[in-house]
C-alpha cells in the first residue's frame, strides 16, 4: 500500500541510506516522490526534491507524473 511505501521512504531518508531517490519500488514504476504526492506529504516532497527527485518521471501504468498524482 502506498502509505507503507511512503513510510519506508521516510525511514530510509532519516537513516541517511538513500542510494537512488528515483528508484521505483513496485511494478507500477511509481517513485517515492509519487507516493509522497499521493499521500500529501509536503515535507517528504521537499526532501526528495532536495535529493534530486525527477519531477517529470512517469509511472509505467498511465504515464503519470508526481504532479498528476497529487490530484
Amino acid at each position: 500500500n502506498s502509505l507503507k511505501k511512503s513510510s519506508n521512504t521516510n525511514e530510509v531518508l532519516l537513516k541517511g541510506e538513500i542510494e537512488n531517490v528515483n528508484k521505483t519500488e513496485d511494478n507500477t514504476g511509481a517513485t517515492g516522490l509519487m507516493f509522497a504526492a499521493m499521500n500529501g506529504n509536503v515535507e517528504l516532497i521537499k526532501i526528495l526534491i532536495g535529493f534530486g527527485a525527477e519531477l517529470d518521471a512517469k509511472d509505467t501504468v498511465y504515464g503519470w507524473t508526481a504532479l498528476i498524482k497529487v490530484f
